[in-house]
């Protein structure tokens, strides 16, 4: 599935995904590793398990395609 949702944005034309993973989540935080995704930031006590206890959020990212400058379209 992880793969498929790269499939599509890169269709699309996304240069990034991004995913929020509790640290609790070792299977996901494996699985979207194994996908090409990369540990981008940590946020502390972001969210609480089932007893109420602080729990890390690991955000992850995937470079889906290069950015292309000439591209962007500023209107500032």
């Amino acid at each position: 599935m992880i793969e498929e949702l790269s499939e599509v944005a890169y269709k699309l034309g996304l240069e990034k995904l991004v995913v929020e993973v509790p640290d609790l989540s070792t299977a996901a935080i494996n699985a979207f590793t194994k996908a090409g995704f990369y540990r981008a930031a940590v946020l502390p006590n972001m969210v609480k398990d089932r007893d109420s206890m602080p729990v890390d959020v690991v955000v992850m990212m995937k470079d889906i395609k290069p950015a292309h400058d000439e591209a962007y379209d500023y209107d500032f």
